[in-house]
């Protein structure tokens, strides 16, 4: 497998070599991301993962606020590509808080948070 990269203005989305996909956003001077991007980094992470189910690491500790709509997108659309999901939150207060929100709304897939990135993906590595 291959390191297939996509850069874009607000982040970089990668499937890695070892099978996991990573989203690194970076954001910009709002620390917000819209839905149409939501929408454009989806297109990609189907395109890219060739409509399969993979591991996927998200490192996003700017990205704060999701409104309501955001998370329903998210929500809706992260099955259709994610095995598992490896979140990457430095804060341990959201840590707790989506430990708490996932013991209670169980997703399809296993979900865990991680203060850095390298954890996610030790993590993810079961998965692949």
């Amino acid at each position: 497998m291959t390191n297939d990269k996509i850069e874009l203005d607000y982040g970089i989305v990668e499937l890695r070599k070892d099978g996991i996909l990573s989203f690194d956003y970076f954001g910009n001077k709002n620390n917000d991301i819209s839905v149409e991007q939501m929408e454009e980094t989806l297109e990609i992470y189907l395109k890219l993962t060739e409509n399969k189910l993979v591991p996927f690491c998200v490192d996003a500790p700017k990205l704060f606020n999701l409104t309501n709509e955001q998370k329903e997108f998210a929500l809706n659309t992260t099955p259709m590509f994610a095995s598992a999901l490896g979140l990457v939150e430095k804060s341990p207060l959201t840590r707790n808080l989506v430990h708490v929100i996932t013991y209670f709304n169980k997703p399809p897939f296993p979900v865990k948070m991680f203060k850095t990135k390298p954890e996610a993906l030790a993590w993810l590595q079961q998965y692949t």
